[in-house]
């Protein structure tokens, strides 16, 4: 079921929010998409179902709009 549902997370600056997130759709059977606009890279392994795309400074539909050109 991956290949049918990405999840969208679209976040600035809120990367101690993130690891919950990321241990929570962990153990979810769905693809995760975090489309980051932090100046700061976001230091942490991801699981296989977890992309990231880090986007400094992008505002926010441009932000969504790259991550939905992204997803499958």
């Amino acid at each position: 079921m991956k290949e049918n549902i990405t999840v969208i997370i679209p976040t600035h600056e809120r990367h101690h929010l993130l690891f919950r997130a990321i241990d929570y759709y962990d153990q979810l059977d769905v693809s995760v998409l975090i489309v980051d606009s932090s100046h700061s890279f976001l230091d942490k392994k991801l699981p296989e179902n977890i992309a990231y795309m880090h986007l400094p400074g992008l505002p926010f539909g441009e932000k969504i709009y790259a991550g939905l050109c992204s997803a499958s």
